[in-house]
Formats: structure tokens, sequence, C-alpha cells
């Protein structure tokens, strides 16, 4: 399982993975976009889904079919 999330705060704009397996905590990948004056939180969101990808391109841990937790809908459905 990975769960993702992008999210603004403090003028800032960033993004996360998590990877789990078998409910145990494996790697987490942070990614700081910018300022708010220049992203979105809807990039955000698309940077944590290509975190999620990136973490099941490289951890050996990940094992296929892979469950991704987004909470952001638009961006599932922009196939970002």
């Amino acid at each position: 399982m990975i769960f993702t999330d992008g999210s603004s705060t403090g003028g800032k704009v960033g993004a996360a993975a998590s990877l789990y397996v078998d409910y145990n905590h494996i790697a987490t990948l942070q990614f700081h976009l910018g300022d708010d004056t220049e992203h979105t939180v809807f990039e955000a969101e698309a940077v944590g889904l290509i975190l999620a990808a990136q973490l099941l391109l490289t951890r050996n841990e990940a094992t296929f079919p892979a469950t991704i937790f987004a909470d952001n809908q638009a961006v599932i459905k922009s196939g970002a």
C-alpha cells in the first residue's frame, strides 16, 4: 500500500508518499515544490502520485499488485 498527499501550509507547497508492506512502514519520499505563489495543491497531489511510482520502481519490498491511496479526485481523473 502507498499513501500519498499534497498540501500547502505556511506559504509552502509539498508532497509525500509512504510505502507500507503488511502494515509495516517501509519508506517515505517527500518533495518541496516551492512557494504557494508559484505552485498549487493540485500540483502537489500530482507529485504525490509520482513519488508513489518512484517507490514502486525503487523499493525491493514493493510487491504487485499494489494499492495507491490518493485523496484528490481531480488528480486521479487527470491521469497525472
